[in-house]
């Protein structure tokens, strides 16, 4: 291998990796009156036990109650996939898996049908 092809797929690798650090697309706006707020980046925590995310964005939105969005980035599709199957469903709130990412999003005063509509909502803006 020459000297560019070795640059080109350094830098194609570096370029693919510096994606994990990129945070999630997150709605300004969602329905039923709530606005991003403020983005904070917590300390990643292990979910149930075990599983760790390599990285955590918290979307914070006012309304008439307060909602929390928390993103977190698995290390891969299926231990996000496995987390979702695994996680319990809890009052006020709902969640969902989009490649990596696992997301749960928590109002104490919204009703179940608002909730998944904000996460359809929510998991639309993170695209295909």
């Amino acid at each position: 291998m020459d000297r560019r092809a070795i640059l080109a797929a350094l830098a194609a690798a570096l370029m693919a990796c510096s994606g994990e650090d990129k945070p999630p697309a997150m709605p300004a706006v969602l329905g039923g009156g709530w606005k991003l707020s403020g983005v904070s980046n917590p300390a990643p925590a292990p979910l149930l036990g075990s599983y760790e995310p390599a990285r955590v964005w918290e979307a914070s939105y006012s309304g008439t109650v307060p909602l929390t969005v928390t993103y977190n980035r698995m290390k891969s599709d299926t231990v996000a996939f496995e987390l979702m199957q695994k996680w319990r469903s809890e009052p006020g709130a709902t969640h969902f898996h989009r490649g990596p990412l696992f997301v749960v999003i928590r109002s104490a005063g919204a009703e179940p049908a608002r909730l998944n509509a904000i996460a359809r909502e929510v998991e639309e803006a993170l695209g295909r």
